[in-house]
Parts: structure tokens; C-alpha cells; sequence
């Protein structure tokens, strides 16, 4: 078995998946994936649930709505969001401008 190594990747240079950057994926660790999702204005991801996982964001620009149910809570520049297993979530950006959030 190969030791393992470190991975370093430079700006820009992240697995490209549609809107999503990953800059760590399950091919790189078992234990998470990180990435940089771009959201365009008017975008809505549907309520949906992760049955084993965290969702976790941090927005880094723009400002995205996160709905949980009928509860909804909005997240600018430097807010964390935490969705635990099983919480239903989703989020729109409602700006007229992209969302950029950290993903993990």
C-alpha cells in the first residue's frame, strides 16, 4: 500500500463538477469532500436530506437564503451554516448577483 501523501491544489485548479470546485473529494480521503460552489442569482436547490452526513457552507460572497421546512434564516459574507443528518434543507439565492460558498 502507497503512503499517503499530501495533496496541495493551487487557485482555479480543483475537480470542476458544473458550478461546484471540489477541491477535496472521496478519491482524495473517505472522510469528507470540500468544495467551492458558485450559485447563480435566482437559483433555488430543492429541499432535500442527507441521511448520514453533516452539510456544512460558508458563505464568502453574496447572500443565499437557506430554507429548513418553514423555517428560513439568511446568510451573508462570513456566515457558517451547519445542517445536521436527517434536517431537511435547501437553499435560493434571491440577489442579483452569484453566491460563492465554501461546501463541506
Amino acid at each position: 500500500m502507497a503512503e499517503p501523501q499530501p495533496i496541495v491544489v493551487a487557485p482555479g485548479e480543483g475537480h470542476r463538477v458544473g458550478n461546484v470546485e471540489f477541491l477535496a473529494r472521496s478519491a482524495d480521503t473517505p472522510r469528507f469532500t470540500f468544495g467551492i460552489i458558485e450559485i447563480a442569482a435566482g437559483r433555488v436547490l430543492e429541499e432535500h436530506v442527507h441521511a448520514e452526513e453533516d452539510d456544512a457552507f460558508y458563505i464568502l460572497d453574496g447572500e443565499m437564503t437557506f430554507f429548513f421546512g418553514a423555517d428560513e434564516a439568511v446568510a451573508g459574507p462570513g456566515t457558517f451554516v451547519l445542517v445536521p443528518p436527517g434536517v431537511s434543507h435547501g437553499f435560493r439565492n434571491d440577489g442579483d448577483g452569484p453566491v460563492r460558498m465554501l461546501n463541506i
